[in-house]
C-alpha cells in the first residue's frame, strides 16, 4: 500500500520489520528503484539526453533506472547494459547494483534475469 502511494522510504522501513523472504526482497527492490529514479527527472528529458549524447553512459544508466522504476524491465535492462558497455567502472558499480535490483523484482531465476545476468557477467568479468 505504501508503494502504491509512492512512499518508498516508509515502505522500506516497514519491510525492515517484516524480515526476509522472496516477496519482501522483491518489494525492497521495487522501493529502492523508485527512490533511485525520483531525482532523475522525466522520461522524455532523459531520452532526449541519451539521443543528444548517445555515448554518455551516465545518461543511459539514469534512463535505465527510470524505466525500471516504471516496471519496464526488459527495456530498462537493455539500457543499463548499454551503459555498462560504454563505461566499465559505472558498469561494475551503479549499473550492476540497479540490475541486481531488477533481477530481484522480476524473479532471480526468471528467464529475463538469467539472460541479463549472463550478459553482465560476460561484460564485467
Amino acid at each position: 500500500m505504501l508503494l502504491a502511494r509512492q512512499e518508498e522510504k516508509q515502505a522500506l522501513d516497514a519491510l525492515e520489520e517484516v524480515g526476509t523472504g522472496e516477496e519482501a526482497e522483491r518489494l525492497r527492490a521495487v522501493a529502492a528503484l523508485r527512490q533511485l529514479a525520483r531525482p532523475l527527472g522525466d522520461e522524455a528529458t532523459l531520452r532526449k539526453s541519451v539521443e543528444a549524447e548517445p555515448k554518455k553512459a551516465q545518461k543511459r544508466y539514469e534512463l535505465g533506472v527510470l524505466l525500471a522504476s516504471t516496471a519496464r524491465y526488459p527495456e530498462a535492462l537493455e539500457m543499463l547494459l548499454s551503459a555498462a558497455e560504454l563505461d566499465s567502472k559505472l558498469g561494475s558499480t551503479l549499473v550492476r547494483e540497479a540490475m541486481v535490483k531488477v533481477f530481484q523484482v522480476v524473479g532471480p531465476r526468471s528467464e529475463l534475469a538469467t539472460d541479463y545476468r549472463e550478459k553482465l557477467s560476460t561484460l564485467l568479468y
